[in-house]
């Protein structure tokens, strides 16, 4: 489960913005090999004296919070790369006139559950079946802890 929270200053942000965002952040996962409906996508619209950075009034800002749980970086390059990738997708702020900053919180596997169920093991059989059905179903590791 990826988890990525925007939070912006009011009107920055239009529906399709959002819906692109999504999309594009689905697919950063899904190609990747994670079932699509792990990634989720939270746009927190902040109203116009709810936004301060740096204890000023901000009317062009997004700050964004990602949680990954489903996977963490393997090696640097991973990691780096993938920062990449983060950085592609928030490239369009800049047309906008917005500033953003981001950052990366890895969680223990071992404290998520999806419908009560521990997940399968990465790249398992019963995690693949999850991204062909593009949905949690039973399995027989549902209630015991991952071993990572």
């Amino acid at each position: 489960m990826p988890v990525w929270s925007f939070k912006y200053s009011q009107g920055a942000l239009s529906k399709q913005d959002k819906v692109g965002l999504a999309k594009e952040i689905t697919q950063l996962y899904s190609s990747k090999g994670l079932p699509a409906f792990y990634v989720n996508v939270q746009f927190f619209e902040m109203g116009s004296n709810d936004m301060l950075v740096g204890g000023e009034y901000r009317s062009n800002f997004v700050n964004l919070s990602i949680v990954h749980i489903a996977r963490t970086f393997k090696t640097e390059t991973d990691r780096l790369d993938f920062l990449k990738q983060i950085d592609l997708i928030l490239e369009r702020f800049k047309t906008k006139g917005l500033d953003w900053e981001y950052f990366i919180v890895d969680a223990p596997r071992q404290q998520w559950k999806i419908n009560g169920m521990y997940p399968p093991l990465a790249g398992s059989t019963k995690e693949k079946e999850w991204v062909r059905l593009n949905r949690p179903i039973q399995h027989d590791r549902a209630h015991l802890p991952s071993l990572l």
